[in-house]
């Protein structure tokens, strides 16, 4: 199933210019938050999207894929709960940045939650090529 900029955009309490999710789909169990580099992004420089873009579209994919979980699972969802903050980033690894025009797809795996606390793990590929991995620490205030 595909999301339209337009579904995602209701889970992200970010806008523009820092939106750094354009898209979503789901392919089984798994979501997949996208974004296709344009060359007004906030976060690029020389045609490429710089390590902060990468971590930002990971953290916005977090909210974006856990939402869109929610809404299959029937919880209601609107944007203050969707509001979260990075806590840590974690064993970060960025293989290559992507350039101008190439779309990333982020997948996230929720492996557990103490309290506020999530810990997600983010993998992003690029043309199917794995360009970045890290843990993220996310807070979820209540």
């Amino acid at each position: 199933m595909n999301y339209t900029s337009k579904q995602v955009l209701q889970l992200l309490p970010q806008r523009a210019p820092i939106v750094m999710v354009d898209g979503a789909q789901q392919e089984g169990e798994t979501y997949y938050a996208l974004l296709t580099i344009a060359p007004d992004n906030w976060f690029v420089e020389e045609n490429q999207l710089l390590e902060a873009g990468v971590v930002e579209h990971q953290a916005q994919s977090v909210a974006v894929c856990l939402g869109l979980k929610s809404k299959e699972q029937g919880q209601k969802t609107n944007r203050e709960s969707q509001i979260g903050f990075i806590a840590e980033v974690k064993n970060l690894s960025i293989h290559r940045l992507p350039m101008v025009g190439e779309t990333l797809a982020t997948s996230i795996t929720y492996n557990t939650a103490v309290e506020n606390i999530v810990l997600i793990q983010a993998t992003t590929t690029c043309q199917e090529e794995r360009i970045a991995e890290s843990q993220l620490k996310i807070f979820l205030p209540s």
